[in-house]
């Protein structure tokens, strides 16, 4: 058995519809209403970038995607059980390294995928559970963002899907430890609870 990960192009677009709609993994999904083929193909003229197929000798087992950093996982299920799931998660975090995933309560197969991948839960609300990569707690976070420049924003993604901008920060007054702590261009000292963030977006500024 041969397993790669191919681009999404458009000969795999209504495979992943069809997928989607699959009544024995529809559940697993936030939304499950019908896609029409219409619909389907404006989605992916903007977003098949962000997707990958996977296929099992030649033949497509599955997709994987991220959005956002959000991971989107499906093996069909004539192919569940193969390793399929756990090997498309190991590639995508390869070319998206900051994802994490939010699952559907009650959706125990991917829970128990994300887990086998490494993945540790990060929190709930009322409709997911969040996992995220363990060495991703261990990043130096102040190395990484000095590299931008004496000022960048900063846009944290907390568990829930609120995120929060912060203009002007001086990358040379980040302190890590149990909370995030950085100051501001206009005086003002800011705290963050790690275990509340799944992601941050770093973007320059004019020092």
């Amino acid at each position: 058995m041969y397993m790669v990960i191919v681009a999404c192009s458009s000969e795999y677009w209504e495979f992943v519809r069809e997928l989607r709609m699959d009544e024995r993994v529809i559940d697993g999904f936030l939304k499950t209403t019908p896609i029409t083929k219409e619909q389907q193909e404006k989605y992916m003229v903007d977003n098949s970038k962000y997707y990958r197929i996977c296929l099992v000798d030649g033949k497509p087992a599955g997709y994987v995607g991220v959005i956002e950093d959000d991971i989107r996982v499906c093996t069909h299920p004539d192919f569940q059980g193969l390793g399929v799931g756990k090997f498309m998660i190991n590639e995508c975090v390869k070319i998206w390294p900051t994802a994490y995933a939010k699952v559907k309560h009650g959706n125990t197969a991917s829970s128990k995928l994300f887990l086998a991948c490494g993945f540790e839960m990060n929190g709930t609300d009322d409709k997911f559970i969040y996992y995220i990569q363990p060495q991703k707690k261990m990043v130096s976070l102040k190395s990484s963002i000095t590299a931008k420049g004496k000022y960048v924003s900063k846009i944290l993604h907390f568990v829930g899907g609120e995120k929060r901008t912060f203009n002007g920060v001086d990358t040379d007054s980040i302190k890590q430890g149990q909370f995030t702590k950085f100051e501001t261009k206009d005086g003002r000292l800011v705290m963050v609870n790690d275990k509340n963030i799944l992601c941050i977006e770093i973007i320059k500024e004019n020092d």
